[in-house]
């Protein structure tokens, strides 16, 4: 996953501005934004006052589930309250993400966010139940995550270069594995400019992947 929305659009010091993210519908936070609405009047004035829902709109053991755990753990030390994750996985996010959009406006549903629910998915489904800018508060970044390639253990292959003389190799026979759109779109530009060696395996989620590239197998 990779959460790339602006640290903070605007200041949040006015009392109006942080009500008014607070209650916005689906809010979408970052810990850059916990840690400036610490000591406000808005938290005077009750909030929170229950536990908060996190949801994590893929399955457990991926990025999205990781980082918001971590993210999940550090808002529990800010704010004194319990912040549970929910994973609700299912159609690359969208699932979550109506879940978010359908929550009621107080401030007590975040989303862990990524450029497939917010970005990628535009573009992948005709229509989608949600509209990614005007559904959501986007308030800050709290983590990135990069791309690498994997291969089984016992693998020859070292190098990027010993991939692609594989494949060429043995056409046909080599397949990338990809969980999401961003790791989808990487394998596949890596696949365009090396030739068109590889061919999709696309996989459910992250946790899955990995015992099955260790296992030697495309699927």
């Amino acid at each position: 996953m990779a959460a790339r929305f602006p640290v903070l659009r605007e200041s949040m010091t006015p009392v109006i501005a942080l009500k008014e993210r607070i209650m916005k519908q689906g809010l979408i936070i970052g810990a850059a934004v916990i840690a400036t609405l610490l000591g406000t009047p808005v938290l005077a004035q009750g909030w929170p006052t229950k536990p908060i829902r996190v949801i994590a709109p893929f399955g457990s053991g991926g990025s999205a589930d990781i980082t918001g755990r971590v993210f999940a753990a550090y808002l529990e030390s800010q704010i004194k309250q319990s912040a549970v994750i929910e994973n609700r996985p299912g159609a690359n996010g969208i699932i979550g993400t109506e879940i978010v959009k359908n929550a009621p406006p107080d401030g007590y549903t975040i989303q862990i966010v990524s450029n497939s629910t917010h970005g990628a998915n535009a573009s992948l489904f005709k229509k989608l139940p949600y509209d990614s800018i005007r559904d959501f508060e986007h308030v800050g970044l709290f983590g990135t995550f990069g791309s690498v390639a994997v291969v089984p253990p016992d693998s020859p292959i070292k190098t990027l270069a010993d991939l692609t003389t594989f494949a060429k190799a043995n056409p046909g026979k080599t397949f990338y594995g990809h969980f999401n759109s961003a790791s989808h779109v990487g394998g596949a530009l890596f696949a365009l400019r090396s030739g068109r060696l590889w061919k999709v395996s696309p996989i459910r989620r992250l946790a899955m992947r990995l015992p099955i590239s260790m296992a030697n197998r495309s699927a």
